[in-house]
């Protein structure tokens, strides 16, 4: 997962407020993977869980597979997913 605890805390943050605010989470990943302010290589892991919410898999595990999060946070992401 991200090096950076604070760095994966403010991609989950700004994840989360782009989800809230009725975006697709396949848009808001698209979204933030497009995003300047972010360093490259979380960039490049949000548009490789984008890919993969948009193949069909859930967003917990896609955000796993793609080391944007422990996979201790999943059940914590797919409850405030619901």
């Amino acid at each position: 997962w991200l090096y950076r605890p604070g760095l994966q805390g403010e991609v989950l943050r700004l994840l989360g407020g782009l989800v809230a605010a009725d975006r697709t989470a396949p848009e808001s990943l698209h979204l933030l993977a497009d995003s300047r302010g972010l360093p490259g290589v979380a960039r490049t892991r949000l548009a490789r869980a984008a890919a993969a919410v948009e193949r069909g898999e859930p967003l917990p595990d896609a955000l796993t597979r793609a080391g944007l999060m422990p996979a201790s946070m999943a059940p914590l992401v797919a409850s405030a997913a619901r």
